[in-house]
């Protein structure tokens, strides 16, 4: 662990306005983990925190991102289009396995599908929020 640089608090910040403090903080945190801790976050955007490698790769992903998480985040769900409520923290799990397991622009799908094994869950995730997979505009933007 090291100490969060300047440019990357500003970048946590801004994040966290844009996307929301619950959204961002489930985008950080790995699938199998607790939701990272709001006095956590706020060390982290305030400067004083500690942060991983793991972190600070993540918090790029989500900067690349961010455009395509906010308009993914206005589309309707499935218990929205029956019309029930919207359950936030669904939406944010499902937006966390589409960032973390998509497929990239120059991937193929047969390589994507042998390299990583949660495929199904990102293809899933486009379902959930009644995207096509063949319109090919919501492709993961990674380095």
């Amino acid at each position: 662990m090291r100490k969060v640089t300047p440019e990357e608090s500003e970048q946590i910040r801004s994040l966290e306005l844009r996307l929301g403090s619950l959204r961002f903080r489930t985008l950080m945190t790995p699938e199998s983990n607790r939701l990272m801790r709001p006095e956590r976050l706020g060390n982290l955007s305030g400067g004083s925190g500690r942060i991983t490698d793991e972190e600070a790769a993540r918090i790029k992903a989500i900067r690349r991102n961010s455009n395509k998480l906010i308009s993914m985040g206005k589309r309707k769900t499935p218990s929205e289009r029956k019309g029930g409520k919207r359950r936030e923290y669904e939406v944010n799990r499902k937006q966390r396995d589409w960032l973390f397991k998509g497929k990239d622009k120059g991937t193929s799908l047969k390589q994507w599908q042998t390299d990583n094994p949660g495929w199904y869950d990102a293809l899933a995730t486009l379902d959930y929020f009644d995207i096509d997979p063949d319109e090919k505009t919501y492709y993961v933007d990674k380095e």
